[in-house]
């Protein structure tokens, strides 16, 4: 999924990359992990995914990379952002059987995340200049 943000003339992007998800451990930080594992196969700002309920925003090395605009080439430093989705569904209710109850599991922190994009502009004499956009994860 891409984002784009649009201040005055100037336009930027993010991209997301989302994922059901498979096969996370039961640790929080195996849980994190197997988000980090899809930069490996995908370029992209954000990746989320959810499957083992666990909730949580991490942020990742940032990466370096090379685009073409107008000017010719230029470096970017692009930062990323590892995310946990959360859920919803309460695993331990009187009377109540599901999945989660019949494999033993532990409840979850039921809830969700948040990005929040901010767009940083810069004034110049044409009017806003969007200079950046900060990324800031709330869990």
């Amino acid at each position: 999924m891409r984002l784009s943000f649009e201040i005055g003339t100037v336009r930027q992007t993010r991209d997301l990359f989302l994922h059901h998800g498979a096969g996370a451990g039961r640790l929080p930080g195996s849980s994190v992990n197997r988000v980090n594992q899809m930069a490996e196969n995908a370029i992209a700002d954000i990746y989320a995914s959810g499957h083992d309920h666990k909730r949580g925003v991490w942020p990742m090395n940032p990466k370096l990379t090379i685009e073409q605009d107008k000017n010719g080439l230029r470096l970017r430093h692009r930062d990323g952002w590892l995310v946990k989705t959360g859920s919803f569904l309460a695993a331990y209710e009187d009377g109540i059987s599901n999945y989660n109850v019949d494999a033993g599991r532990g409840p979850s922190a039921l809830g969700h995340v948040e990005l929040e994009v901010t767009p940083i502009s810069q004034r110049s004499k044409g009017g806003g200049n969007l200079r950046e956009l900060q990324i800031r994860g709330i869990s």
